[in-house]
Order: C-alpha cells, then sequence, then structure tokens
C-alpha cells in the first residue's frame, strides 16, 4: 500500500495559525504572512524554501497548510 503524501511538489504553502503564533511567541519575525514552496514531503515533515530565504526549514505536517490563490511553482 502506498503511502499518500500530504503536499506535493512545487506547491505553495503557509503555517497553520497555531502553529504560526506559537514560533512568534520566541521570534519577531511575521509568520503568518510568509509563503513559501515544498520542495520534499514525508510523512511526518515538510521541507519548504520559504520566499526570499536560500536555506530550507522542516516543519512537521500538522503545522502547514496550502496557500488560498496562488498557483503551484513546479522546481
Amino acid at each position: 500500500m502506498a503511502v499518500q503524501r500530504a503536499f506535493a511538489r512545487g506547491e505553495r504553502v503557509k503555517l497553520a495559525e497555531n502553529y504560526a503564533r506559537a514560533l512568534m511567541l520566541k521570534r519577531s519575525m511575521d509568520w503568518l504572512q510568509r509563503r513559501g514552496t515544498v520542495r520534499y514531503c514525508s510523512p511526518a515533515t515538510v521541507y519548504i524554501l520559504w520566499d526570499g530565504r536560500t536555506t530550507m526549514d522542516t516543519v512537521p505536517v500538522r503545522g502547514v497548510e496550502r496557500a488560498e490563490h496562488e498557483t503551484p511553482l513546479h522546481a
């Protein structure tokens, strides 16, 4: 049985509101406005390249949601 991935490579994403607010308690960056592109997705983790950055961040799947009204970028 194949595992279905939560996000596809190239899909535009943002952090879920509750996860973003938790990050903002420790960092001054506004994570609610940040958008990025999925580079890789495992069953538990999403690797995201945020707009304007050159390095990827790993985020739990439960902390990520699709960014609405944005077209996917294919890499």
